[in-house]
């Protein structure tokens, strides 16, 4: 657990600055949220590690984890980040998942079905000159995580990113995985690397999996 957790870094960018938010979703509904300010840490390591051992904690609980997916604004002293509380758009999240019921985990097909949908737009992509992308296996589906120049968190790029979005689904989606249209908000929450994805009913060909970072 801890080395996959460390992994998260990887992704996700952080310095002097930073304030990191940690969602964790219960079986029962109850959300917890924990806030980390980097300025409240002696070093970048201290705030890693008390990141990663709260995910842990809320995870060996059977929690969901997830964390916001851009930075968040210095001056933050809220409970939840919204859309005014982000300082900047740094990644784009292409979330890649199969189509119909969640009621059970993804099965070994539907996964391989999204992580060969996620290599075809990392490909078109490619061929376009996007940089390559961080690849993570989410649990049930796949999420490809794209460096942006720190786009302003304004109308705009609230705009472009949801039609670039409306443009890959358009393109590569197909009966049995798609990608997820819905995820262009600047605040938007993502799975924590090394946590246990634990929607729906667990089966024993659809079993619950920890979120992988592929490459």
């Amino acid at each position: 657990m801890p080395t996959e957790l460390s992994n998260i870094w990887l992704v996700f960018q952080i310095d002097e600055n930073s304030i990191l938010e940690l969602r964790a979703i219960y079986p029962n509904g109850n959300a917890r949220t924990e806030i980390f300010y980097a300025r409240k840490h002696q070093s970048l390591l201290g705030l890693q590690v008390a990141f990663q051992h709260s995910a842990e904690r809320h995870n060996n609980r059977d929690a969901n984890c997830y964390m916001v997916l851009n930075p968040i604004k210095p001056d933050f002293m809220g409970s939840s980040a919204k859309d005014k509380d982000i300082a900047a758009r740094t990644l784009l999240l292409i979330d890649i998942d199969r189509v119909g019921t969640k009621e059970n985990p993804a099965s070994d097909s539907e996964l391989k079905q999204a992580e060969d949908l996620a290599d075809a737009v990392m490909a078109y992509l490619d061929e376009k000159g996007w940089r390559t992308p961080r690849k993570v296996m989410s649990g049930n589906g796949y999420h490809l995580y794209y460096k942006l120049d720190r786009l302003e968190p304004d109308d705009e790029s609230r705009t472009l990113i949801r039609t670039l979005l409306n443009l890959l689904a358009d393109r590569f989606d197909n009966a049995n995985v798609q990608i997820d249209r819905s995820v262009f908000n600047a605040s938007r929450i993502t799975k924590v690397i090394g946590t246990i994805a634990r929607k729906g009913d667990e089966l024993p060909d659809r079993p619950y999996r920890m979120a992988r970072l592929i490459q």
